[in-house]
């Protein structure tokens, strides 16, 4: 019983983990995507009002 708590409780916390990683590299994906994004729209609005 208690055996198959801590392996349970093992794995629990290495999807934990593995869910938070992903979770951080999402956002930085996501910003680094928005940032950019936001660049060539400014950078398109500076030219049109040109």
């Amino acid at each position: 019983m208690w055996a198959k708590l801590i392996q349970w409780n093992k794995i629990t916390r290495r999807a934990v983990i593995l869910v938070s990683m992903l979770a951080q590299c999402g956002f930085l994906v996501l910003y680094i995507v928005l940032y950019t994004t936001g660049i060539a729209i400014a950078t398109n609005y500076i030219q049109i009002l040109k």
